[in-house]
């Protein structure tokens, strides 16, 4: 019987890639901080740190989407990473915690455990067909 993924997978996997592209079109845009100080490597050119979150975040939200074990894994990770960088903003720029990715990322993170049991189903059903 072939299951269909909920919802809340499909819009998790295609809000990351949505975010993903949106970094890569924004590549000459300056941020305040930076995003390779953000990560806490600013010896990083910015532009490397743009190019490889943005293609690391496709491929995850992929493996996501469909539903792979890796990809809830890694998802996990990413997500936990990205709340603790939203919460953890320097302040040295005068900024405020970005509580809303915060809290985004505190929700897939939420709902990527409570429904794992679709990324195991899944991989069980693609071996046996």
């Amino acid at each position: 019987m072939d299951e269909k993924n909920p919802v809340g997978i499909k819009f998790i996997g295609w809000f990351h890639i949505f975010g993903a592209l949106v970094i890569l079109f924004t590549l000459n845009v300056q941020q305040t901080p930076p995003l390779n100080v953000r990560f806490a490597v600013p010896f990083v050119p910015e532009l490397v740190v743009r190019m490889f979150v943005a293609v690391f975040t496709i491929i995850i939200a992929y493996g996501y989407l469909k539903c792979l074990k890796w990809g809830y894994w890694s998802m996990l990770i990413y997500n936990i990473i990205f709340c603790c960088i939203s919460i953890t903003q320097i302040t040295e720029y005068g900024g405020q915690p970005f509580i809303g990715n915060a809290i985004y990322s505190a929700i897939v993170v939420l709902y990527t455990i409570c429904h794992g049991k679709y990324f195991l189903k899944y991989n069980k059903l693609q071996i046996q067909s």
